[in-house]
């Protein structure tokens, strides 16, 4: 872990993409708290030092208290179906589902989860995951150069991008590939002396009185932050919702790129815990390993979140191949063992099994951001009153996670100048924005504050 952290941070702090935890040490104990004696330094117990900017995560604190606070942070009168439908590019709506009235009126979109998880699916099954997709899906998949990690045959992908998904975030001057202007969302901010349930891993229950005067303060604040917005940007309205949203993909998609370009995988991996037949996977590369920076460290980096927990991280040269042939291991050398055991056991040569790995890392950090996944952190006990909000709050929130998932892409894929990374500034920046973006994290912090992620 801090090893990691720190070589990871000493490559991209000069980028503007702040680690959560600064390696300082470690602190080995003493007797009576060495079962195991003090004789050998290999078993004395040891902890690590860090330097923390902060703990509420993104899955378990923001992400699930803004699902929770969506009815009470949107006007749903002001939400037709028609301007829902709007906010999607025709070949999305065209995958609709069935109305939940009869007909009635437009049945809801598929959710981004849904999409990422299919895409999942196929990036890291490849043909063979082909009869796992709903035929309404099959138009868009596609073929990719991407080798699958596991299943065999060509590569395929879901198409993911502004033919498909909606962005509820643009500048002034933008529009969609598919000629949709920029919405805007009917964003408002809760009733003043209205107090949510605050949740906690047991369930629900009425907010403590102590949070209340921080609730009241933080509603207030927002309100204020999007009166002056609607003042200020009369001619270039913009929502709050989807400016979070854009920035959360962005610094997630960042992060991931550059620490890819270091040929480093977050922690995605098999070993004797792991249940091959089932296809199960370590992976650390998910919402709650991504943490909200404070407001002020927010500001300064023009950004929202930070990167945590590498205790699994390694790179191409140093990862052990566990589900070697026993014959192949050499115990007084892991990489060479590594080197010697991959290409037998998977049929790939080493770059490409490793290459192979860090797309499947990729396409699962984007269906866990989008909600497709229990590792986002989202209690379960929480689920059934997000799943039972009105079609009108489902489709909204389609639309934000569709923005987030358009913004990872797209700084996923950003490539810097040749010779090596690139110093980004966001050039969608706004301080205005920014200050009641945070505002709506701190009012879902506080829902989620008891959550122990």
């Amino acid at each position: 872990e801090n090893f990691m952290t720190a070589r990871i941070g000493a490559a991209l702090e000069p980028l503007g993409i702040p680690a959560c935890n600064e390696a300082m040490g470690f602190y080995t104990y003493d007797p009576p708290n060495c079962p195991l004696g003090t004789s050998n330094s290999e078993v004395v117990p040891a902890c690590i030092i860090e330097r923390t900017r902060g703990d509420r995560r993104l899955g378990s604190h923001v992400l699930t208290g803004i699902e929770l606070l969506l009815p009470s942070l949107l006007d749903s009168q002001e939400m037709t179906p028609e301007f829902l439908q709007s906010l999607f590019p025709p070949k999305r709506r065209s995958l609709r589902q069935n109305s939940d009235n009869g007909g009635n009126e437009p049945g809801r979109v598929p959710s981004t989860a849904e999409l990422t998880y299919y895409h999942a699916q196929l990036l890291q099954a490849g043909e063979a995951a082909l009869w796992t997709i709903p035929e309404k899906y099959h138009s868009l998949v596609e073929d990719t150069n991407k080798i699958p990690s596991t299943g065999s045959g060509k590569g395929k992908k879901l198409t993911l991008d502004s033919s498909v998904l909606a962005n509820m975030f643009h500048d002034s001057n933008s529009s969609t590939s598919s000629g949709r202007k920029n919405s805007v969302l009917p964003e408002r901010a809760p009733l003043s002396g209205e107090y949510p349930q605050q949740w906690t891993a047991k369930g629900q229950r009425p907010m403590g009185d102590d949070w209340k005067p921080l609730w009241d303060e933080t509603v207030r604040s927002l309100a204020s932050a999007l009166q002056a917005l609607r003042t200020s940007n009369n001619n270039m309205p913009q929502s709050v919702l989807g400016y979070l949203f854009w920035h959360i993909g962005r610094d997630c998609g960042r992060f991931l790129r550059e620490l890819h370009r270091l040929q480093i995988s977050w922690g995605t991996y098999q070993d004797e815990m792991c249940r091959r037949d089932y296809d199960e996977w370590h992976c650390n590369a998910h919402a709650n390993n991504v943490v909200l920076l404070p407001e002020e460290e927010g500001q300064r980096l023009n950004s929202f979140l930070c990167y945590l927990d590498l205790d699994m991280s390694f790179d191409d040269e140093t990862f052990v191949d566990i589900w070697a042939p026993k014959e192949a291991t050499n115990s007084n050398n892991c990489e060479k063992s590594n080197g010697d055991a991959s290409p037998t056991t998977t049929g790939l040569s080493q770059k490409t099994a490793h290459d192979a790995l860090l797309a499947r890392e990729n396409a699962n950090f984007m269906e866990v951001l989008a909600g497709g996944d229990s590792s986002n952190g989202v209690p379960q006990i929480a689920r059934t009153v997000v799943d039972s909000q009105t079609s009108e709050i489902a489709t909204a929130k389609a639309a934000l996670y569709d923005t987030l998932i358009f913004s990872y892409q797209k700084a996923y894929k950003h490539q810097p100048p040749e010779g090596g990374a690139v110093l980004e500034s966001s050039t969608l920046y706004s301080p205005e924005l920014h200050k009641a973006a945070y505002a709506i994290c701190k009012l879902a912090i506080i829902v989620m504050a008891d959550f122990v992620a």
